[in-house]
Formats: structure tokens, sequence, C-alpha cells
């Protein structure tokens, strides 16, 4: 069986990628966060005239609440990358290869390339790349004796 294009280890990448995913949605809500805070700090008071005025001036009192919504799916947010973590980091512990564990923490944790890894640890990209598939593989293996 040939195990570089098996179902079971495009499902073990997505597993993995999971932390990376969801990082990436909390740097993304953390940026609106600061976006609502400038603009918490920017706003002007406002001024009352006779003039028609299309849409409803923003308040502070609103963009508190957007801005406790945010902070509240933030907190949601951290609490399942922490269990991503955690899972990610039993799944990779249970290979044998130290290589193999350092290579996928740094991918799949770090959020580094494989060009980044390789030079921080001196091997080769190609080396590189083929530990990372030999982990994967690895990983596949190994769920697939459990399941």
């Amino acid at each position: 069986m040939n195990f570089k294009d098996s179902e079971s280890v495009r499902a073990e990448k997505r597993f993995l990628k999971r932390y990376i995913k969801n990082e990436a949605c909390l740097r993304r809500l953390e940026e609106k966060v600061a976006a609502l805070n400038n603009r918490m700090t920017g706003l002007k008071a406002v001024t009352i005239s006779d003039m028609p005025r299309g849409g409803s001036p923003i308040s502070l009192e609103d963009l508190l609440i957007q801005k406790e919504e945010l902070l509240e799916r933030i907190n949601r947010v951290k609490k399942k990358s922490d269990k991503y973590r955690k899972e990610i980091l039993a799944e990779i512990d249970q290979l044998d290869d130290e290589r193999e564990v350092e290579i996928l923490e740094s991918y799949y944790l770090e959020d580094k390339d494989i060009v980044d890894i390789a030079i921080e640890i001196g091997y080769h990209e190609k080396t590189v790349g083929n530990i990372f598939h030999s982990a994967i593989v690895n990983l596949a293996l190994l769920r697939q004796k459990t399941d």
C-alpha cells in the first residue's frame, strides 16, 4: 500500500493543521480588537445639527459591545487552540525519532516552513522534507494501529 497519497496521510495533515488555522483566526481577532481600540480613541462627540445625515452614528457604547464580543470570541478560540496544541503534542510525542518530533513541532506548532527548519537544524531542505513526510506517514500508521 502506498502511503504517500493515502487518505490517512491527508487526514493526519488536516489534524495537525488545525492549530495553525486556529492561531491565524486568533491573530485576526486580536487585530480587530486593536482596530476597535484605535476607533474608540479617535471617536468624536456626536454633534447635533438640523441637517439630515445618513445612517446612525456609532457610539462608544456600540464599540465597547463589539469589543466585548470580540474578547469573548478570542477566549473561546484560545481555549480551542490550547486543546489542539495538547492533542498535537500527544500525537507527535508518540514518534520515536527525535528529528521527526522536532520538525513536526516546528512546522505545525511554531508555523515555520521547511526552509527555515532546515536552516535552524543544519540539514538540507530535501532531507528535512523527507523526514517530515516520513513523520506524517509514521503518525498515520500509528493512528491506524490504535483505531
